[in-house]
């Protein structure tokens, strides 16, 4: 048979794991960071056969594996050149437990032998298949931290790593899209983004509404997150209101960037032209709402069926 070459790209860093979706063999994780999206990027950049890897794990591998420089790419979703490198070949080393420990990095914690030691507990039950959790609690007047406070900003997953190393004191890194919610300010909105071309879709979100516009067939939807939170009513053609629709459309046309500007038509948001798209295959890319528009329906596991621009085999 045909011999297959696959692409690989891969980056080191901070990731947040969320929850589970789809459905019993189809489940998997929600991953959500620079890190993930660079490593996307990264395999883009990666012809057959090739690996590709950014500079952190260039740092951790390279007493492993020969690595070759390649030019710094400016990278979509990143401000600055990205420093990238092909994986070459394996090193020669003396033995699988040089090759492991040579490169490691890590610092030890101080004067936290209890705490370490309850973790390394709770991690022998778990390998045994005896489930733990375990709730981080911050000690009574710490700083940040206010009995009974709550906090209805704003805010995106990318805010839990900069809020955890603002409680501890530490700055973020100054690249990270996310916000403290002890140190920083409240954002005003949140913008999201998902896939590309025809079955791309974009979000902002500020404290009340939400505007969901799928670029196939320019269509917006707009929900009022108070009044109905689990986004029921579409209030877009509503004529009461307009004004939020106007003003969510010009806070998404001011975080529209790169390749999203064949979309533009000056200052208008145009899109492009709607297409016919028919049900195909689900195989367990699964979302709370479709990627393009119309919305695909439901089949009968929950999962939403995607819409191939091309006629399945078979179909009259």
């Amino acid at each position: 048979g045909d011999a297959l070459t696959v692409r690989i790209g891969c980056d080191s860093g901070w990731v947040v794991i969320g929850e589970l979706i789809g459905n019993q063999t189809a489940q998997e994780r929600t991953i959500v960071g620079d890190t993930p999206n660079m490593a996307a990027r990264l395999q883009g950049e990666a012809e057959p056969g090739m690996m590709v890897i950014g500079a952190a794990t260039h740092r951790l591998v390279s007493h492993a594996f020969q690595c070759e420089a390649m030019p710094p790419l400016m990278l979509r979703g990143f401000a600055e050149p990205v420093e990238l490198a092909q994986v070459v070949a394996e090193r020669q080393v003396a033995s699988s437990f040089e090759n492991r420990h040579e490169g490691q990095r890590t610092l030890p914690l101080v004067g936290r032998d209890a705490e370490v030691s309850l973790l390394l507990d709770r991690w022998a039950l778990a390998k045994e298949a005896q489930g733990q959790g375990l709730i981080l609690v911050g000690e009574a007047g710490a700083r940040g931290i206010g009995f009974g406070k709550t906090d209805d900003r704003v805010t995106g997953l990318q805010d839990v790593m900069p809020t955890l190393l603002g409680l501890a004191g530490i700055k973020a890194p100054d690249h990270i899209d996310g916000r403290s919610m002890v140190v920083d300010e409240p954002r005003g909105h949140i913008y999201g983004e998902f896939g590309e071309e025809q079955h791309a879709s974009r979000m902002i979100r500020d404290q009340r509404y939400k505007l969901i516009w799928y670029p196939c067939g320019n269509h917006f939807q707009l929900f009022d997150l108070e009044a109905d939170p689990n986004e029921l009513t579409d209030l877009g053609g509503v004529p009461a209101h307009a004004e939020t629709l106007v003003r969510l459309k010009e806070t998404l046309r001011s975080e529209m960037y790169g390749s999203d500007a064949k979309w533009l038509a000056g200052e208008d948001i145009v899109g492009e032209v709607g297409r016919r798209f028919y049900p195909g295959t689900n195989r367990g890319l699964s979302l709370t709402r479709g990627n393009q528009w119309p919305v695909p329906p439901i089949n009968k596991n929950g999962d939403m069926v995607f819409f191939p621009e091309a006629r399945p085999k078979g179909d009259p």
